[in-house]
C-alpha cells in the first residue's frame, strides 16, 4: 500500500461519513418541522378551520444546503401575527386576543433540532 492508496482511503472514508451524516440531520429536520407544522395545526385557533389546513412544510435544496420551512400558504401568511400577538380591532379601543400557536411550536422544534445535531455529532443517531 502506497501514499495514494492510503490518501484515497482516507478521502472516501471521509466523504462516506459526510453524506451519511449530512443524509441524517436532513431526514432528522424534515421530521422536526413536519412535527411542528403539525403541533401548529393542532394548536391554532379555529373559527372555519381555513387558517389550520393552511399550514404546509416546503424543502428547498441549494448549493448543498437544506431549507425546510413550515408556513401558512394562501392568504393565510397574513394572519399569522395577527392572531399570534393579538391586535386592535376595527373599532380602535379595544385589542383581539392572542393566540400563541407559532412560537411554542418554534421553540420545541429548536430544541429537538439541537437534540438532533448532538446525537448526530455524538454518533448516536
Amino acid at each position: 500500500m502506497n501514499n495514494s492508496d492510503l490518501a484515497d482511503m482516507i478521502t472516501e472514508t471521509c466523504r462516506q461519513f459526510t453524506e451519511e451524516t449530512v443524509q441524517a440531520v436532513e431526514s432528522g429536520i424534515e421530521e422536526i418541522v413536519t412535527q411542528a407544522a403539525q403541533e401548529i395545526k393542532d394548536t391554532a385557533p379555529k373559527k372555519s378551520g381555513k387558517y389550520r389546513r393552511s399550514w404546509k412544510v416546503r424543502k428547498d435544496k441549494e448549493n448543498g444546503s437544506i431549507t425546510v420551512t413550515a408556513y401558512a400558504s394562501g392568504k393565510s401568511y397574513r394572519l399569522t401575527h395577527l392572531l399570534e400577538n393579538g391586535h386592535v380591532t376595527r373599532d380602535g379601543t379595544t385589542r383581539a386576543r392572542a393566540f400563541p400557536h407559532i412560537a411554542p411550536a418554534n421553540d420545541a422544534a429548536h430544541a429537538k433540532a439541537e437534540k438532533l445535531l448532538e446525537e448526530v455529532a455524538n454518533g448516536t443517531k
